[in-house]
C-alpha cells in the first residue's frame, strides 16, 4: 500500500468494498435461492400427490363399477406417480409437525397400497365397493396430509425469502462497515501527512528551518513530502550560506570603517601641515602661490571671487599630491594651504573644498575656498582687487 498512488487506493477502496458486497449477496442469494428452490418443489410434490389422491379416487369407483385392465393399469401408474412424490418428499425433511406428517404419509401409503391390491384381489362387487370405500377414506386422509406439507412448504418459501432479505441487509450493513473502515485508513494515510506539511509550514514560517517530514509511503503525499523536506534542505543551505556572508560583510565594513577612519586622519594631517606651512609666510596672495611653487609643491593661481557667496576659486596644476586613477581628490596639504592663506588675508576662518582633481581625470585641479560656518570674510574685497591684477598661470610658471 505504501507504493501505491492515492487514486489507485481509493479505486481498491471502492471496488474491494464492491466485491465484499457483491460476495456477501451473492452467496446469501444462492443459498437461500437454492432453499427456495427445494421449497417449491417441495410443494409441487405435495400438491401433485393430493392432485394424485383425487384421480386415483376416481378411477377406483370406475374400476369397482366396472374392473377392467386399462383401469388397472391405469390406477398403477397414478399410484407410481404418487410414490414419486411421496420418495421425493422423504428425501426433504420437514421442520416440526411437518417432519410427522411427513412419516403418517408413508405410513397412509403403505396401508392404501395393501388395500389396493385387496381392490384388484376382491372376486366380487361387493367385496370391490368395501375395498374401495377403504381406498377412499385413506386417499383423502393422503390427500389432506399431501395438502398440508404443501402448505408448510410454501410457508418455508416465504420464510426463506424473509431470512434472505435479512441476511443481504446484514451483507449491506457488513459492507458499509468494512468500507468506512477502508475509507478512514486511506483518509488517514492522506489527511495526516498533509498535516504533518502544514504544521512544518508553520514551523518555516517561524524560521524553524531544521525540521523535516517522515516519509512513510511512496504515494503523491509521500512525493511531496520528499519535495518539502528537500525544500527545507535548500533553505537551511541558502540560510547558512547568508549568515556566513552576513559575517563577511560585517567584517568588510568594519575593516573599510577602520580604513576610512585611517584615511580621514591622514587627510585631516595632511591638511594641518597645508595649514601650518601658510602660518610660517608672510605677505600677498601672489607671494604666497609663488612661495608654494618655490619649494616645488606645485602652480596655484587665483581664478576668481564670487562676492556674494563669499566664495573664492583657485586652480592648479603639477600638484605634488596629484596620483593617477583615484576616486577622490588627494590634493588635501593643498586644501590646508590655501584655506590658510584665505583665512590670514580675508580676516576669517576657511575652509577649503577641492571639486576637480588631475587623479580623478580633470584637466586642472580647482579649489573653493569660503568661510568657516557663522562668519564672513573682512577684508574679502582686497583678494577681488588682486584677482583683477592677477597673471595668468602660464606667467606664473614662467
Amino acid at each position: 500500500m505504501k507504493r501505491l498512488s492515492i487514486g489507485t487506493k481509493i479505486t481498491l477502496t471502492v471496488v474491494g468494498t464492491s466485491l465484499i458486497f457483491a460476495l456477501l449477496v451473492g452467496t446469501t442469494t444462492f443459498v437461500h435461492l437454492s432453499r427456495v428452490s427445494q421449497a417449491v418443489q417441495l410443494a409441487e410434490e405435495a400438491a401433485r400427490a393430493a392432485q394424485v389422491a383425487l384421480r386415483l379416487t376416481s378411477a377406483e369407483k370406475d374400476y369397482v363399477a366396472s374392473p377392467s385392465a386399462s383401469l388397472r393399469e391405469r390406477i398403477l401408474q397414478e399410484a407410481e406417480k404418487m410414490d414419486r412424490a411421496l420418495t421425493l418428499l422423504r428425501h426433504h425433511p420437514f421442520p416440526g409437525e411437518a417432519s410427522s406428517q411427513l412419516l403418517r404419509l408413508a405410513q397412509l401409503r403403505q396401508r392404501h397400497r395393501q388395500a389396493q391390491e385387496q381392490l384388484f384381489q376382491a372376486p366380487t362387487r361387493a367385496q370391490r365397493l368395501k375395498a374401495q370405500e377403504a381406498l377412499e377414506v385413506l386417499e383423502n386422509q393422503i390427500q389432506g396430509t399431501a395438502t398440508f406439507l404443501a402448505e408448510e412448504a410454501r410457508k418455508g418459501v416465504a420464510g426463506t425469502a424473509n431470512t434472505a432479505r435479512g441476511v443481504i441487509l446484514l451483507a449491506l450493513l457488513t459492507t458499509l462497515l468494512i468500507g468506512t473502515l477502508l475509507a478512514l485508513r486511506v483518509a488517514v494515510s492522506i489527511s495526516e501527512p498533509l498535516l504533518q506539511l502544514a504544521q512544518m509550514a508553520n514551523r518555516i514560517a517561524q524560521g524553524d528551518l531544521r525540521s523535516s517530514i517522515e516519509v512513510r509511503t511512496e504515494d503523491e503525499v509521500g512525493m511531496l513530502s520528499a519535495t518539502f523536506n528537500r525544500m527545507v534542505a535548500q533553505l537551511r543551505e541558502a540560510d547558512e550560506r547568508l549568515r556566513e556572508s552576513t559575517v563577511s560583510k560585517q567584517m568588510l565594513s568594519d575593516l573599510l570603517r577602520d580604513l576610512s577612519q585611517q584615511i580621514s586622519a591622514s587627510e585631516l594631517l595632511m591638511i594641518e601641515t597645508g595649514r601650518q606651512f601658510a602660518r610660517r609666510l608672510s605677505g600677498t596672495l601672489a607671494q604666497h602661490l609663488d612661495t608654494f611653487a618655490e619649494q616645488g609643491l606645485g602652480h596655484l593661481r587665483l581664478e576668481g571671487v564670487d562676492s556674494q557667496r563669499s566664495e573664492i576659486l583657485f586652480v592648479g596644476e603639477g600638484l605634488v599630491e596629484n596620483t593617477r586613477n583615484s576616486r577622490y581628490p588627494t590634493d588635501h596639504f593643498t586644501r590646508g594651504f590655501l584655506a590658510e592663506v584665505v583665512a590670514k588675508l580675508a580676516g576669517a576662518a576657511a575652509n577649503c573644498e577641492e571639486i576637480a582633481c588631475v587623479s580623478r581625470g580633470d584637466p586642472f585641479c580647482r579649489f573653493v575656498v569660503y568661510p568657516a560656518e557663522g562668519t564672513t570674510f573682512p577684508h574679502l574685497n582686497a583678494l577681488v582687487l588682486e584677482a583683477t591684477r592677477w597673471r595668468p598661470l602660464e606667467e606664473a610658471k614662467t
